[in-house]
């Protein structure tokens, strides 16, 4: 990740050089001894971050982190910098040509940008002071040197491969386990008077819940079963969070927050007298009565329902199941060559016998694991050449013992072959809970806030995003779900991700002094339905650096007055924040560029919001008593995206948002007959694309 960071920053720094604005503050010498400095260290970096060299390497290790410590204070600067510069040039439209230099000159005078040079020029010289040390201190690593230069290469995406969840055209080796798991279930149905817990068990990657989906699918259990429902359980085996989820899943509407018991009555209500089926997805939790107590709540549906149950641990199947597990093999080496090959020709593509040769030996060291096989056949499809492929299946990854980090090699070989702008916005994704349901483009905008990618030639940095999402998903790294734009990871996939960005990611599921190098967090994800303020402030109060906080719809609480200095996106969704905590948030984040609230339980957002001025997205979709947006936002120079659908007692606009020219997606307008609040505001978004939905035309 290292070198990702690294390419971003030097790409921005050279930015701000051409534009001239180190002339204007004047440190322009500076700057091109920073970039000089980057340079050299990036030149090196590649070689550094190879994953065989870490491993066994603990002072290289110690060198990147000691480079990563410095990229969050450099990004502080850069970020300052351009909206420094934002400023200067939003006031220089405001004059014509002559008054423009005057202008400049008085502005450049200025006691306020005189103490900004100042401010800045102190941080650079600090920072230069620490990577000097760290560019130094790479010469006793004899690290090999290349070339510096910008990754010019086009996004590839495939665009005719088939979608979807379960693909069961190409589905190899798994019939015989369908149909005998099938069978059971649909006999079961007939006979049985108790509720059946049928375990499938197996190693990561073998294809568990692949085959459950099939199952699930299958015409004959449609047929047997009045209701199905499929939930993801992942490690947090909380039985009022699986209850909500399996609420949702039955009704495909959002269930409301309640106690324990109403849930446990509705979800009985549903189920009522219906012979069921339920799929408990990737299932870890071995506490006896955790699980018996979720049984209970769940004995009550008619004769003959059964409960699918995946898991890797054996201990797991024992305690759950009511029958024997069903053991999932290894795939045959022939299926898993199916596997492979349907990944990496696509039958668009002669198959080369050189190819096919090689594509074999890796194959076999994937030692039928299908998942393993996907990726690593999904990597080389863009691959043609010879060299290429040698270089996957002679990699000294091959060798690692996996037992350390659970990760497969193949994972791991995938991430290493991905292009820079790739790599860095997959292990981003570590920021979600296993099994969460990622929606494209708010994905797309969470890379953009946080410098993950950037605008190429003429492409726009929106379609940049949604071609590296496109071809993480040809790579495997996301599987689609049946909602359209949403997508999930496999678990191990999100096993990658987190070994990625142990350091710089942190769940805090229970908040009791998580063992985690605080400092260096960067991105921080709160789970825990019941945080106190105290472990809640303690927790945000540690990073140095934090970047990304999201807050999940059980976490109701949140602290007052925390200063968050670096922080780019907050996501808050259906949440129960309190408005003068948010205010507080908002006006200590003056580098916020992202901010989610949709479903929130909030009436009024701060008027602060309006003074951040890097702000690109905000979200109060479906915030339904949200009454009127602040007064001034027609300031929020930088605002891209502003979704305000299902605002229901929303109705009347702020004044002037014509004013918001780099707007590109607005999903509602409400027409008035003022000046300032009419259609004519439309006619100045030059940007704006997407759908609209026009109110009030009458009026």
């Amino acid at each position: 990740m290292a070198e990702a960071v690294v390419t971003v920053m030097l790409k921005n720094l050279n930015s701000l050089i051409c534009k001239e604005f180190g002339l204007l503050w004047g440190v322009d010498k500076e700057m091109r001894r920073l970039s000089s400095i980057l340079e050299t260290i990036c030149a090196v970096l590649h070689d550094a971050e190879r994953d065989e060299r870490q491993s066994e390497n603990m002072p290289i290790k110690d060198w990147l982190q000691k480079l990563k410590d410095v990229y969050g204070k450099m990004d502080d600067i850069l970020d300052e910098c351009s909206m420094e510069a934002s400023r200067l040039e939003y006031k220089s439209q405001r004059f014509g040509s002559t008054q423009k230099v005057r202008a400049s000159v008085l502005s450049f005078m200025n006691p306020k940008n005189i103490w900004f040079r100042y401010h800045i020029a102190k941080k650079i010289q600090d920072v230069l002071e620490r990577l000097d040390e760290i560019a130094n201190e790479r010469l006793k690593f004899h690290l090999r040197e290349r070339e510096v230069v910008e990754d010019r290469r086009p996004v590839q995406v495939r665009k005719n491969r088939e979608t979807g969840s379960v693909d069961q055209k190409h589905v190899y080796g798994r019939e015989e386990d369908k149909d005998k798991i099938v069978q059971f279930l649909v006999e079961n149905s007939r006979s049985s008077k108790d509720l059946s817990v049928y375990p499938i068990v197996g190693m990561g990657g073998l294809g568990k819940t692949t085959l459950a989906r099939l199952v699930f699918n299958d015409k004959r259990v449609g047929e047997n079963f009045e209701m199905k429902i499929w939930v993801c359980v992942s490690e947090d085996f909380d039985e009022k969070r699986l209850i909500k989820a399996m609420i949702e899943s039955a009704t495909t509407n959002i269930c409301d927050d309640m106690g324990m018991d109403p849930l446990q009555k509705r979800l009985q209500s549903i189920l009522g007298t219906k012979r069921f089926l339920l799929v408990l997805d990737d299932v870890w939790n071995h506490n006896r009565e955790l699980w018996e107590g979720l049984r209970n709540v769940l004995a009550c549906g008619s004769n003959g329902s059964s409960i699918v149950v995946t898991t890797r641990l054996i201990k797991v199947a024992s305690i759950m199941g009511t029958t024997p597990m069903h053991r999932l093999s290894r795939l045959p080496e022939d299926d898993c060559w199916s596997v492979f090959k349907h990944s990496a020709f696509l039958n668009e593509r002669e198959e080369r016998p050189n190819l096919v040769k090689i594509g074999k030996e890796i194959v076999r060291k994937c030692k039928g694991n299908p998942l393993a096989a996907k990726t690593l056949g999904s990597l080389l499809q863009f691959e043609s050449e010879e060299k290429k492929w040698l270089s996957v299946m002679e990699s000294e990854l091959w060798n690692l013992p996996q037992e350390e980090t659970h990760i497969l090699p193949a994972l791991r070989l995938s991430y290493l072959h991905l292009p820079i702008d790739l790599r860095r916005c997959f292990a981003f994704c570590a920021i979600f809970p296993k099994d969460f349901k990622i929606e494209k483009v708010r994905l797309i905008h969470l890379w953009i806030a946080n410098d993950l990618i950037s605008s190429k030639g003429k492409m726009e940095v929106e379609e940049i995003g949604n071609d590296i999402f496109k071809e993480l998903y040809w790579r495997s790294f996301f599987q689609k779900e049946y909602h359209i734009d949403r997508f999930t990871m496999h678990d191990l996939v999100h096993d990658l991700a987190q070994y990625i960005m142990k350091d710089e990611v942190l769940h805090v599921s229970e908040i009791d002094c998580p063992d985690h190098n605080l400092s260096r967090v960067r991105h921080m994800t709160f789970n825990s339905s019941e945080p106190t303020i105290f472990d809640m402030r303690s927790a945000l109060y540690k990073p140095k650096s934090l970047r990304t906080l999201v807050l999940m719809p059980s976490v109701n609480k949140f602290p007052y007055g925390l200063y968050f200095r670096s922080l780019r996106a907050f996501v808050a969704r259906r949440s129960s924040i309190e408005l003068s905590c948010l205010s507080s948030l908002i006006v200590s984040s003056k580098h916020l560029r992202y901010l989610n609230l949709s479903g929130a339980q909030i009436r009024f957002l701060p008027e602060p919001i309006c003074s951040l001025q890097s702000l690109q997205t905000l979200d109060v979709s479906h915030c339904y008593n949200l009454q009127k947006l602040p007064k001034h936002m027609s300031r929020l120079r930088s605002l891209c995206h502003l979704y305000i659908e299902g605002c229901r007692l929303l109705n009347h606009m702020p004044p002037n948002i014509g004013k918001l020219s780099c707007l590109r997606s607005l999903s509602r307008f409400i027409v008035d007959r003022r000046r300032g609040y009419d259609t004519d505001e439309l006619g100045s978004l030059l940007k704006l694309g997407g759908s609209l939905r026009i109110e009030h035309l009458r009026k």
